[in-house]
């Protein structure tokens, strides 16, 4: 008989064309026991090889046109879950035995939470240990108020009161099959500016792939606007300053370095990369006394 005390919760997938071995592996390591009520994952191609993957493991097939937004495809998979609870996690993750039986006997804590952090191993060195970890929002209650959010670099909302957040350190791991396709996210992320449809938070994200793939000149677009703006999270805000005082700096352009350079102080003073740019400017311009009250700050 099931423990009426034990609330209801569904594992969340959506899942790319040929992405069959990852779905594999992530689906084998969510079924060592029993845990989760039901598993529901939404393909956003035609894949008859993924397709055998979700039956093989006796998950909920469903089906979402992709259309280049992320947040779209996965408010409608999270639209096919019946449970109270839901846990996402992406095809080319994996829960390790020993954070399975951790999730397995936090399960009937989590009843009182909306959110339910969990760490994200986001990369590993050569012997598997963690080299980045990342909280994330990975269980969160069924209902209309925690959606996902922007196209790509997709967010769960989290204004809920902070007694409904549990944060623990069980950990979900991430482990990319194929390399990394800068011009995907790029693309998408261009999409988006162009139609207009950029919040803050994703002009930061759309800034860092173009000065990552060397669009210096298209990123400073970008970035001065979002600036002006100032209506991103403060940290975001002093690293884009951070990248337009480097990119003045190395054009010679030591005025406007120095700007931004200031304003990520004031943004966020815990960056060093601010403080240097300053002072090698300042040296340069045989200026030592400012040079010493940026070394003082």
């Amino acid at each position: 008989m099931p423990d009426m005390n034990l609330i209801t919760l569904g594992l969340n997938i959506i899942v790319g064309k040929g992405e069959e071995k990852e779905l594999e592996r992530c689906l084998k390591s969510c079924t060592q026991g029993e845990f989760f009520d039901e598993m529901v994952v939404t393909q956003t191609f035609e894949d008859e090889n993924v397709r055998a993957v979700i039956e093989k493991y006796g998950a909920r097939r469903e089906f979402f046109a992709w259309n280049k937004n992320f947040s779209d495809a996965r408010n409608a998979s999270f639209s096919h879950s019946t449970t109270e609870m839901i846990c996402w996690v992406d095809s080319d993750d994996e829960i390790k035995p020993e954070d399975f039986r951790k999730l397995q006997e936090l399960k009937p804590k989590i009843k009182d939470f909306d959110i339910v952090l969990l760490d994200y191993v986001y990369n590993h060195d050569e012997k598997d240990n963690p080299t980045l970890v990342l909280p994330r929002e990975r269980i969160v209650r069924n209902c209309n108020y925690i959606k996902w959010h922007d196209p790509i670099h997709e967010y769960l909302n989290m204004d809920v009161p902070p007694n409904k957040i549990l944060k623990t350190k069980i950990k979900i791991d991430h482990y990319r099959a194929r390399p990394y396709d800068p011009s995907r996210n790029l693309d998408a992320l261009r999409q988006a500016y162009n139609d207009g449809k950029c919040s803050p938070r994703l002009k930061f994200y759309f800034r860092k792939e173009l000065s990552d793939c060397g669009y210096w000149e298209e990123s400073v677009k970008v970035l001065e606007p979002y600036i002006e703006e100032a209506a991103d999270f403060r940290d975001n805000m002093a690293v884009a300053c951070i990248r337009l005082s480097k990119y003045y700096y190395e054009n010679k352009n030591y005025s406007a370095a120095k700007t931004y350079s200031m304003k990520g102080i004031r943004f966020n003073s815990i960056y060093a990369e601010n403080y240097v740019t300053l002072g090698t400017i300042f040296e340069i311009e045989n200026d030592p006394e400012s040079a010493a009250k940026i070394g003082r700050a």
